[in-house]
């Protein structure tokens, strides 16, 4: 018998992009036994999918519809644009319908009738919640809504805009918040002008996202973390949060450490320079009982093990659970917004009316965008039915969107016309991002597409090689200065004595420039001191001139005297580390380099960049460089399409079996079922190392279910650096997540038809997503890809 199989080929893209995939039906003769089953879940499935290519179907202007064409019309102020899709066809080049000029045919693009008339004939996916939520938007940004009150007093006029300026965003809010009931009243479909039938397609008949009032964007830093925030009718205008309490007293910050202080029964007591504070002020032996956590952000990036049941220790040696400890710091972010937001409105501001964005390392691993996420859904930021409340932005990115936006009169490298970095950009131009935080340093390049969108050039790079690293080597000193073993006891007894003097040393290595020639005091308290005669017997002064370093001296005043010299050595490591990456990651398209994050404070990485690619590139670094990452994700935040295309980091696929063939498969993966000889633990790719995906981009493919009354299906996904891989048991593949599908209940299913699941997945977005249908029933089944099991 016939049955339809999918297949991804490639098709034209939005303009500036490339390689656009989606997915068509491909009909092949089929029999009882498939030639391709997964081996991950005992027979439990079976693929049903080959490669062929097909032409997009344009229909002509007199052309008959067929019964399963789906129209929509979205009437503009000027012209109507008429999308007719298939229900059971994919989703391509949404873009190329939404940013066609008017009277402007495109390919695969039929111009119809009048020059106000158009007519696009697409093929659009049978159903899937991020594809039909990015869908609805679009649909949304181009149809001609109602004309409320809030848009008929910020134009002056009845015939009008989506752009909407008001004097007051008190007022503003006030008429958002009466739109928002008057729109609950009415049916959600009549909004979007939708036939009936369209709703049949399924991705339309979703709960649609909740409306935001205004974009809240968190810079969760290793060391320090902030947040800003914008009303989405004045997205020009980024507020910063300067009112942070603690700190040095009569000095406005930006940011405030990224410090978690729980009271000794566990429960939340402050964060910031408020923990910071408050933990020093505590009594030696008090503080011991209180959890006092920092720079706990790098748990994620360095621990290969990661889970939700992953702890962190504290300073007092208690291990903490890392999902509750993050899930504090984010929710204490939220309430904060919260609470800033109201007081500048005048009214309660409640979560759902914000878009919340958290920002993270590009090279941070699923896993760990993953627990940041589920975090974020116990701090209240969004919900797993709302997941689309909260968007994760990679740190470089988001620089890169906000360097673009500004002047060169802010920067510091200004040019005679008042232009901006993007009026100096033309459509294939590449930059660099170096993002230098407190733990990791981040090199993304980005070439400019058309329709000011952004293409990454290649895979974000980086590693584990910002200020902290420093501060290691600092570490480094004290154990070879006083010994391993008293420095850890140290840490250990004295949790505040620690606190105290790697402040004392932040402020020193923050003041250290390459141009000094004098010594550096850093101040070691009293507690290090006491605590270092009882243990070892003898003075720090003693253990000082017992090194014989001409490098390092004891200060009368009880201060520990570091040389300029040795200053700068501490330094070396780290910032030869980044110069290296960043020369090696250079091409000869590249024209800028934008230092940003907050380690770019430092003279000594500021100088140490420009000599080693002054001569080649120019190397800009905005004023503030540690919050451009801030105000560029609040940019995000109301953009998040503005990065199209991104570079996969790794190669992602299954595990399945496959027809044995002795040319190609050695004996030791041969498996025998019956009369059919199978090769199993191959790998099948989904998307590999290095390839190009584009934003909306959507890989499919169809499982049968061996069993019909099946209830669950788990499958196994595995992830490698390399493109090419044969087995999965290979030394460099990993299984990195566990896929589980929950089925629908299939009732009266004919006796000869055979289950079909169609599971699509998203690479192109700053995670992975994934969506699964089931295509018997019409039904979608619950399917979730866990990256920390």
């Amino acid at each position: 018998m016939c049955r339809e199989k999918l297949s991804v080929v490639h098709a034209p893209a939005p303009p500036g992009c490339e390689g656009r995939t989606r997915v068509v039906p491909v009909t092949v003769e089929t029999s009882d036994d498939s030639n391709t089953v997964s081996s991950d879940d005992d027979e439990s499935l079976s693929t049903l999918y080959e490669a062929e290519e097909e032409p997009l179907d344009i229909k002509e202007p007199d052309e008959e519809l067929d019964d399963d064409d789906i129209i929509i019309d979205s009437t503009t102020s000027s012209s109507t644009l008429t999308v007719i899709h298939r229900k059971d066809d994919s989703l391509d080049d949404i873009d190329d319908i939404i940013e066609t000029p008017k009277n402007v045919s495109m390919t695969s693009v039929a111009t119809i009738g009048s020059k106000e008339r158009t007519r696009v004939t697409r093929r659009l996916p049978e159903e899937s919640s991020f594809i039909g939520t990015f869908i609805r938007g679009k649909l949304k940004a181009i149809h001609k809504p109602e004309i409320t009150k809030r848009q008929r007093l910020a134009t002056g006029r009845e015939d009008v805009t989506l752009v909407r300026r008001s004097s007051s965003a008190k007022a503003e809010y006030a008429m958002y918040k009466e739109e928002e009931f008057t729109s609950s009243q009415k049916d959600e479909t009549s909004s979007l002008n939708t036939s009936r039938s369209s709703l049949s397609s399924g991705f339309l008949s979703m709960t649609p996202r909740p409306p935001h009032f205004v974009v809240v964007a968190i810079d969760f830093g290793t060391t320090y973390s902030g947040y800003a925030f914008s009303f989405v009718h004045q997205p020009e205008s980024v507020h910063l949060m300067r009112k942070w309490s603690g700190g040095d007293p009569g000095i406005t910050n930006q940011k405030t450490p990224t410090v978690v202080l729980l009271r000794p029964s566990g429960e939340f007591h402050s964060f910031g320079f408020e923990a910071r504070d408050f933990y020093h002020d505590l009594d030696a032996n008090e503080a011991k009982k209180w959890i006092y956590l920092d720079r706990f952000k790098m748990k994620l990036h360095c621990d290969q093990t990661l889970s939700k049941a992953t702890q962190l220790e504290a300073a007092n040696g208690t291990l903490v659970p890392a999902l509750k400890v993050f899930a504090h710091a984010l929710r204490f972010f939220r309430h904060h917004a919260l609470q800033e937001l109201s007081d500048e409105l005048g009214t309660r501001m409640r979560s759902n009316d914000v878009r919340w964005v958290v920002t993270v390392p590009a090279i941070w691993r699923p896993q760990a965008k993953q627990f940041m996420r589920q975090a974020a859904y116990q701090a209240g930021l969004a919900t797993e039915h709302y997941p689309e409340q909260l968007v994760i932005a990679l740190e470089p990115e988001a620089a890169s969107i906000f360097c673009r936006k500004s002047r060169f009169t802010q920067l510091q490298n200004p040019m005679n016309d008042d232009v901006t970095v993007e009026d100096t950009l033309t459509i294939g131009s590449q930059y660099m991002v170096v993002d230098c935080g407190g733990g990791t340093v981040d090199v993304t390049i980005h070439e400019v597409l058309g329709g000011a969108g952004l293409k990454e050039v290649e895979a974000a790079s980086g590693d584990a090689m910002g200020s902290v690293s420093v501060d290691r080597e600092f570490e480094n000193l004290l154990k070879k200065i006083f010994g391993e073993k008293f420095i850890s006891t140290f840490q250990r007894k004295r949790p505040i004595g620690w606190v105290d003097m790697m402040i004392a040393w932040e402020s020193r290595k923050r003041s250290t420039t390459p141009d000094r020639t004098s010594p550096l005091n850093v101040a070691l308290p009293f507690s290090f001191i006491d605590l270092h005669r009882k243990i070892r017997g003898f003075s720090v002064e003693t253990a000082i001139r017992n090194l014989s370093d001409s490098n390092i001296k004891w200060s009368p005043q009880g201060m520990l005297r570091i040389s300029s010299s040795l200053m700068q050595d501490l330094f070396a490591p780290t910032l030869n580390a980044i110069t290296t990456h960043v020369t090696s990651h250079l091409n000869k398209t590249i024209s800028h380099i934008f230092l940003v994050g907050g380690f770019v404070d430092s003279p000594m990485l500021q100088r140490a960049v420009r000599n080693a690619v002054g001569n080649r590139v120019k190397v800009i670094i905005p004023p503030d460089a540690s919050l451009t990452i801030l105000k560029g994700a609040v940019l995000f935040g109301l953009d998040p399409t503005a990065v199209r295309m991104r570079t996969s980091h790794m190669t992602y696929g299954v595990g399945v079996l496959n027809r044995y063939v002795t040319a190609l498969h050695p004996t030791s993966k041969m498996l025998t079922r019956g009369s059919d000889v199978w090769c199993k633990d191959v790998f099948d790719a989904y998307v590999k190392s290095g390839d190009v995906i584009a934003l909306g981009d959507v890989v499919q493919r169809s499982y049968a279910p061996v069993r019909p009354n099946q209830t669950e299906i788990v499958i196994n996904f595995y992830s490698c650096p390399r493109p090419k891989i044969q087995f999965i048991d290979e030394h460099d593949v990993i299984k990195c997540a566990t896929l589980r599908i929950k089925l629908p209940v299939a009732h009266a299913m004919p006796p000869m038809r055979r289950r079909e699941l169609r599971i699509s997945m998203m690479f192109g977005d700053t995670e992975i997503k994934i969506d699964c249908v089931d295509v018997t029933t019409g039904s979608r089944a619950d399917a979730r890809a866990d990256f920390l099991s």
